[in-house]
């Protein structure tokens, strides 16, 4: 299985699943990444992010990717995602899972890695995952 992604064009919109289509956990709240004003994050009632909504020139990230097949990467401590082949500037921790950037400013979304194990289900989560090196 690959990593969802959406983009509305009408919108200008991007909104990236964290779990397959077979998990379905309920929104409880969407709260805004408060180091980036246009990402926000959908939150389940175990207080895990599902997904990202990305706004304004984050979404531009999701739209040129979107069609593209996505992994997680599994590694001994962590799941990561990286949309870009870039090196992070800057990053953010909500929720068990930091999220990257390509600027000291938190703009330019570039991934996120899963780091709260305990907190996400692995098993869900292998299901998208690709071996990496431990």
């Amino acid at each position: 299985m690959t990593i969802r992604m959406t983009y509305d064009q009408e919108a200008e919109m991007g909104y990236l699943y964290l779990f397959p289509e077979t998990f379905t956990p309920a929104i409880e709240e969407t709260d805004e990444l408060e180091e980036n004003e246009f990402l926000n994050v959908d939150v389940d009632q175990e207080g895990r992010i599902v997904g990202i909504e990305c706004f304004n020139e984050e979404a531009n990230v999701i739209r040129a990717v979107h069609s593209q097949a996505f992994l997680y990467a599994e590694h001994t401590d962590r799941f990561s995602l990286r949309l870009r082949n870039t090196i992070p500037k800057s990053s953010s921790h909500l929720q068990g899972v930091t999220f990257y950037f390509a600027e000291s400013d938190h703009t330019g979304f570039i991934g996120f890695d899963i780091l709260d194990l305990e907190r996400y289900p692995v098993d869900i989560l292998r299901t998208l995952a690709q071996p990496a090196y431990k």
